[in-house]
């Protein structure tokens, strides 16, 4: 996914700057040169068709991520159904996960999509890279109570010990 953005950002640079060489010629003087003309608008065209197929591969991945997102949310519901345990599961705990980091991707996606600036494209890929960062899972390290980590409770463990002596 980084590559098809940072293809999105190139290409929207690119055809960023081709679209202000035009403006240049066009305002620089009296009557512009045709074939300069001519050569800019052609590469233009040439700019704006790389542009399309990085928005369609952009396209692609947000597609991806909508099923991604969705086929989680259904096996969500489903373990939530088959969770005989009073306490969420560390698998409704990752599809939770999956779910959040589904949302965070189709709606950067978008905003990818809708971009007409290199620089917004380059700032939602430093937040996608923030954001999912900050995505916990199960088990995680950043796990705040001593239930998400797995194996024995504190007070099970001195209960085996004491049995144990």
């Amino acid at each position: 996914m980084q590559n098809n953005l940072e293809k999105l950002r190139i290409d929207l640079d690119s055809r960023n700057t081709t679209r202000g060489r035009i403006a240049e010629l066009e305002s620089s003087a009296e009557s512009p040169d045709t074939s300069k003309m001519a050569e800019l608008e052609e590469k233009l065209e040439r700019r704006e068709a790389s542009l399309e197929k990085s928005r369609g591969l952009v396209r692609r991945e947000l597609a991806d991520a909508k099923k991604a997102r969705d086929d989680a949310q259904k096996h969500l519901e489903k373990a939530r159904e088959n969770n005989t345990f009073e306490f969420e599961t560390a698998e409704e705990q990752r599809l939770k996960a999956a779910i959040v980091r589904g949302d965070m991707l189709v709606d950067h996606l978008q905003r990818a999509l809708a971009a007409e600036e290199g620089g917004t494209v380059t700032d939602i890929l430093a937040s996608i890279q923030e954001e999912a960062s900050k995505i916990g899972g199960p088990f995680s390290l950043d796990s705040s109570r001593f239930g998400d980590w797995p194996g024995p409770s504190s007070s099970a463990a001195v209960s085996c010990s004491s049995w144990l002596q």
